[in-house]
């Protein structure tokens, strides 16, 4: 995952900004039920985050060394209430852990990149939004005839790359790097399978909208379940 998305910046980003899937970017930690694949998965996570510190007590590749890694919260889809989408949750702990360091004056770019910032957050929870409804956007677009609202329609196909922004202007900030290419966000989400109704809906939107540059999925989970 780090080779790859190094070589995709080397290669510039114009070049698989379109593909459907960035590159296999999830690393699964599977087993029975009581079997520690939780435990396994939040031991490994912080391992990840100490490496580049060289505090690290696993043997990583040369490569994963000289690149630094930022965990958010574990994300449970068990405890999601029905309208609440995969993409709302680790959006909203992005924003959170934006908003807690920035009222700390923890902020490592300068206040015009902050408002990028903010706009990244604002783009994409608004195509997350068009994506959740967008028979709605539909409908206003047909009889209300706003044509900023047409352009609009096309915003759910584009959450892709609203994501991909997203998470770099998030590493921008949070390591104080403008051009953060060496920088990894991990998203860690545990017992997916629990989940039964909405596990598949998850997957896909991780398939769809995730499989990004600098964005490494950690999960554990029983797959046969």
């Amino acid at each position: 995952v780090v080779k790859a998305t190094l070589e995709y910046h080397v290669q510039g980003e114009d070049k698989s900004e379109d593909k459907p899937d960035f590159l296999n970017n999830i690393i699964a930690f599977c087993g029975e039920r009581g079997q520690g694949k939780s435990s396994a998965m939040v031991t490994f996570m912080n391992e990840l985050c100490k490496v580049q510190p060289v505090k690290s007590s696993l043997d990583f590749a040369d490569e994963t060394k000289s690149v630094e890694f930022y965990s958010m919260s574990i994300v449970e889809p068990s405890t999601f209430e029905s309208y609440q989408d995969v993409l709302d949750i680790i959006v909203s702990r992005m924003y959170k852990k934006f908003e807690q360091m920035y009222e700390k004056g923890q902020a490592k770019i300068d206040k015009y990149q902050v408002k990028d910032v903010i706009g990244a957050f604002q783009e994409a929870y608004r195509s997350i939004g068009i994506l959740r409804n967008p028979k709605k956007v539909q409908e206003d677009c047909e009889f209300e005839g706003d044509i900023e609202k047409l352009s609009q329609l096309g915003d759910s196909s584009m959450l892709r790359n609203s994501m991909m922004k997203l998470v770099k202007n998030y590493l921008r900030f949070v390591s104080g790097v403008n051009e953060p290419y060496n920088k990894f966000l991990v998203i860690p989400i545990d017992d997916l399978d629990v989940s039964i109704g909405c596990a598949y809906s998850i997957a896909e939107r991780i398939r769809k909208y995730l499989m990004i540059p600098n964005v490494i999925i950690v999960m554990a989970l029983k797959p046969e379940q």
